[in-house]
This record gives structure tokens, sequence and C-alpha cells, in this order.
């Protein structure tokens, strides 16, 4: 039971990063400061999710859980 738990949290938080990274490139920050440049998108959408892979290094368990609620609530507020 307990592998199913923690099976399905490492899904959701490595679906949430995707999720979170795909939508900080569209910021309209991000896509001024890298014009053009794909690769330079993906690196300034990466800022964010680095800042809260400082956060999972002190506390891995709520970082994990703030990310897949932030990623839950995104979603829901796209589909409204």
């Amino acid at each position: 039971m307990w592998g199913f738990i923690f099976g399905g949290m490492a899904v959701g938080a490595i679906v949430s990063v995707w999720f979170l990274w795909t939508r900080f490139q569209k910021f309209g920050i991000v896509q001024k400061l890298a014009g053009e440049r794909k690769w330079l998108r993906r690196l300034l959408a990466l800022a964010p999710l680095i800042l809260l892979g400082v956060f999972a290094i002190i506390s891995p368990v709520n970082s994990v859980i703030v990310m897949v609620h932030m990623a839950v609530y995104w979603a829901l507020a796209e589909l409204i």
C-alpha cells in the first residue's frame, strides 16, 4: 500500500514539474527576455522550479505537496 502512495506522489511530482515548467514559459516577462530563443525561454522558466528545488532540500514532503497543489489549482483555473 505504501508503495502505491509513494509511487503516486512521485508521478504527481514529475507531472507537476513538467506542467509548471510549460506554464512558466508562457509568462510575458519570460517571453520578452528570451525573444525568439526557445532555449533561453526554457532556461528562464526553470528559475521558479529551482527555487522550489532549494526548498525541497529543506523539506521535501512539504515542497512536493505545495508543488502538486499549485499545479492542480493552475490546471483548474485554466479549465475555468
